[in-house]
């Protein structure tokens, strides 16, 4: 799961930048994301953090969506970005149309989730 090939990119990241249709690449993510899980791997926080910041820059609110409630990815610091005005968002998304509102709000409701969930 954490292994990265030549590009830097791990299995999950792969996934979400695949060709496949969005129903399969939000299956095998969730695959990947569920093992991890059973095992209790999730990988560094660097690594949740990455995945999830692709998943954000790429709009993709469901991957996103697996990311931090099955990958366990913590999305207070991307909202800190956010809240400071560092650019995590293609140019085109940072108006008030489009998933950037979604997407922001989705950050937060897991943010009030992780802070209400004990630690494992």
């Amino acid at each position: 799961m954490h292994q990265k090939d030549s590009s830097g990119n791990t299995a999950l990241m792969r996934i979400m930048t695949s060709s496949a249709l969005v129903e399969d690449r939000l299956e095998s993510a969730r695959i990947l994301l569920s093992h991890a899980a059973t095992i209790r791997d999730y990988g560094s926080e660097d690594e949740q953090q990455e995945s999830l910041r692709m998943a954000v820059r790429l709009g993709d609110l469901e991957m996103c969506d697996l990311v931090l409630s099955i990958g366990r990815a913590d999305p207070r610091s991307l909202l800190t970005s956010i809240d400071q005005g560092e650019m995590i968002f293609p140019g085109e998304m940072t108006d008030n149309e489009g998933p950037l509102p979604a997407m922001v709000q989705l950050l937060r409701r897991h943010t009030e989730t992780t802070s209400l969930s004990p630690d494992l």
